[in-house]
């Protein structure tokens, strides 16, 4: 099976909050918000673990494509503990791809992320998020530089934030890591990045 795409238009959502699963073999992209005609979309597909019940947080909403994924416009958000597989990710510029700290992206070939958007609920004990690649013939990029966010306005009320604060907060993951690419990336997590080496 295969998806070919989705559309949501300008301030709408298309919400997933049971995992998907493609199977089969599909070369075909999987077109996310891409304008249909004289029809733009903009919107957010957004994958959700909100309501599954589980005692972890991570990975309880596993979404599965065996096929390449191209977000032209809009946002695709992964929340609560969603997990997204694919055979690769393309992100184009002026979209979003919105992470909070229990999900994570993993892709068999490229990766390419061009506004990457993390939301934080958790900031004494935070989980970072992770986006890794598992194939062997890929390239990892992301453009920066990184959006981070709070849904909540006690979390800006956290006395930690009164100093300055060292925390992992995405984890970029690769089995050979000189595949990954940092354009326009604050140097500040380019050093921590050269220091996982």
């Amino acid at each position: 099976g295969k998806f070919s795409k989705l559309g949501a238009k300008e301030s709408q959502s298309i919400l997933f909050y049971d995992p998907v699963v493609v199977e089969g073999i599909s070369a075909e992209n999987l077109e996310i918000n891409k304008t249909d005609g004289g029809t733009s979309y903009t919107g957010s597909i957004i994958f959700s673990g909100r309501y599954i019940p589980s005692t972890q947080e991570i990975m309880k909403h596993v979404s599965k494509f065996s096929q390449p994924i191209t977000l032209s416009a809009g946002s695709l958000v992964l929340e609560k503990g969603a997990h997204l597989e694919a055979k690769s990710l393309t992100q184009t510029a002026g979209s979003k791809v919105i992470l909070d700290q229990t999900s994570s992206i993993e892709t068999k070939e490229n990766l390419d992320i061009k506004e990457l958007w993390l939301r934080l609920e958790d900031f004494t004990n935070p989980t970072a998020t992770k986006i890794s690649t598992a194939g062997n013939a890929h390239t990892v990029t992301v453009q920066g530089p990184l959006g981070i966010f709070a849904d909540h306005e006690t979390f800006y009320a956290n006395q930690s934030l009164a100093h300055n604060v060292d925390q992992e907060l995405l984890k970029l993951v690769d089995k050979d890591i000189t595949k990954i690419t940092l354009v326009d990336v604050p140097e500040d997590v380019r050093k921590n990045m050269d220091s996982h080496r």
